[in-house]
């Protein structure tokens, strides 16, 4: 302590130890621990881990957190031995959350330090998506819910694919809208009476939600609006003949007394007398199980039997001898 006079000054010296004061001491001493800083959050789909920078003298935490704009559901969870981390669980998966944390000594509790999280996506997340799919002839029209288990992915890549070619389009790539409750996409300049899959693919930064993948098929033309425009036969060896159809590019396989697996075949005929016959093909186009008008091909007749020896069709041999 020193004391300075007009002339004179002088210096006492009282004997007092310093160092760090005990817990009781602080406390009794009403003080207020700073709220704590330094958050850091790792946000997982149920799951959050959570740490801060170590307020001076607290000696416990209190933790509460509520889901964004809800009203009921608050959870307080408190940390007695001073920890700075905790992992909270049970949580929903792509849902934001509002959460206070306070360092404590005593009764005093520091400012609130206030936070918002998000939980992520489940890797599944689409595993109970169902889309509306409309399709006409050339078009796919596709809707899906963008709320519950998806409500936090905001953009999906959108990819078709012909199952026949396994050829894909270009993917696209479409955007949430914050006003409407859902994600819809349109494709169009597709085939006619063709099947396809879609597949939506979720974006979300640092998580890989798995795909989903939906088929369909576009509507056919009405079969009364198709035709057979022509048909070419001719014999190609003993009880076979080669059938050629042309139809309407939209028209799918031709059927004969059945069906034909492509525009092209070798018909054969089962005889009982080996011998010419002139036949006449009567072909149909077939769509979504609807037939079209049926087109009659002009005569042509078969060629002999090789392996068979030549029957006269009801021959009769008079021996006028007798």
């Amino acid at each position: 302590l020193q004391v300075s006079g007009p002339e004179e000054e002088a210096i006492f010296q009282i004997p007092y130890k310093l160092g760090p004061a005990d817990a009781e001491s602080i406390k009794e001493s009403d003080f207020v621990p700073d709220m704590p800083t330094d958050v850091l959050a790792e946000e997982g789909a149920n799951s959050v881990s959570l740490s801060w920078k170590n307020s001076d003298c607290a000696e416990a935490y209190e933790i509460n957190y509520i889901e964004s704009g809800a009203s009921t559901g608050h959870v307080t969870l408190a940390l007695q031995d001073g920890s700075t981390e905790i992992n909270l669980s049970d949580m929903k998966p792509c849902t934001s959350y509002d959460i206070s944390l306070y360092a404590i000594l005593g009764d005093k509790y520091s400012e609130e330090k206030s936070y918002k999280i998000a939980t992520k996506p489940r890797l599944d997340a689409l595993s109970d998506l169902e889309p509306t799919i409309q399709t006409t002839m050339d078009a796919l029209s596709l809707r899906w819910a963008a709320w519950e288990n998806v409500s936090c992915i905001k953009e999906y890549d959108v990819k078709v694919c012909a199952v026949a070619t396994s050829e894909c389009r270009e993917t696209e790539r479409v955007s949430k809208q914050a006003e409407l409750p859902d994600v819809t996409y349109e494709a169009s300049e597709l085939t006619p009476c063709t099947e396809y899959t879609v597949e939506i693919q979720p974006l979300f930064p640092d998580t890989e939600v798995e795909p989903k993948v939906f088929a369909f098929k576009t509507s056919s033309p009405s079969a009364d609006t198709q035709s057979i425009s022509a048909i070419t036969a001719e014999p190609v060896s003993s009880g076979r003949m080669r059938v050629d159809t042309e139809f309407m590019p939209t028209a799918p396989p031709a059927k004969k007394a059945g069906s034909l697996p492509r525009n092209r075949r070798d018909l054969s005929r089962d005889r009982q007398h080996h011998t010419l016959h002139n036949l006449q093909l009567c072909v149909s186009a077939v769509l979504d199980e609807e037939e079209s008008p049926k087109t009659i091909s002009e005569e042509v007749t078969s060629d002999l039997d090789e392996e068979h020896a030549f029957e006269a069709p009801e021959l009769q041999v008079i021996n006028g001898d007798q």
